[in-house]
């Protein structure tokens, strides 16, 4: 592809994925960075009656869980379980028990 057909095909690509539901998802995320970052969430963070800062914490260190916990099951031998099987699958199995003990054992009750 040349430079003169790159922008006609790029957007005749995209278009259908905008007319669908692509636009709104794209307006609903920039909704939620836009709260995110808003001075009203980030003082409920701080200041009382509200004092989220503990929840944030715990958020922060759950969703840095469960990333470690995917990167060493997806990029490393982590989890060598092995099933005596014929199924060419038989470790895909196996793969997610790391994760769901970590989540039911971290989720606050």
């Amino acid at each position: 592809i040349d430079d003169k057909t790159l922008k006609p095909s790029c957007s005749k690509s995209i278009t259908p994925w905008l007319k669908g539901g692509g636009l709104g998802l794209l307006m609903g995320i920039i909704g939620t960075i836009r709260t995110a970052f808003s001075a009203t969430t980030w003082r409920r963070i701080v200041y009382s009656p509200y004092y989220d800062l503990p929840k944030l914490v715990w958020s922060v260190k759950y969703g840095i869980g469960v990333t470690v916990i995917v990167s060493l099951t997806l990029y490393t031998d982590f989890a060598t379980f092995e099933l005596q099987t014929r199924d060419p699958f038989a470790g895909a199995f196996f793969s997610g028990w790391f994760l769901i003990a970590y989540i039911f054992s971290t989720t606050k009750t």
